[in-house]
């Protein structure tokens, strides 16, 4: 008996299936700095091009300020954000908890 044709995305689906998939971490830290990033590249980026509005070199200055807003907004999430996330998360389970509120997002009822 003749295997079926395959669909168009059969062969797409089965591709994407075999692929490696991207480790945990490098998921984690590239999604943990795009709204530093954002910020940075936004105020520090505009303020270093702006002063330096020399025509020569502008492609090497703008990598130069990109490449430095992606590690500075690297150090802020590793930093910064990630102690800031956990001293929040404690204080406000700890103030659910003292009102009689859960902080288990899984005790939630949406069907009331």
């Amino acid at each position: 008996m003749a295997a079926p044709l395959d669909r168009p995305g059969d062969r797409f689906s089965r591709d994407l299936d075999r692929a490696s998939p991207t480790p945990a971490a490098t998921v984690l830290a590239a999604g943990g700095i795009t709204y530093p990033h954002y910020l940075l590249q936004l105020q520090l980026g505009y303020v270093i091009l702006t002063e330096l509005n020399s025509r020569r070199h502008m492609i090497a200055i703008t990598s130069a300020v990109v490449l430095a807003a992606c590690i500075l907004a690297y150090v802020v999430w590793r930093c910064f954000e990630q102690s800031a996330h956990r001293t929040i998360k404690t204080k406000l389970s700890s103030l659910a908890a003292r009102y009689g509120w859960s902080s288990d997002p899984h005790d939630l009822d949406w069907h009331r």
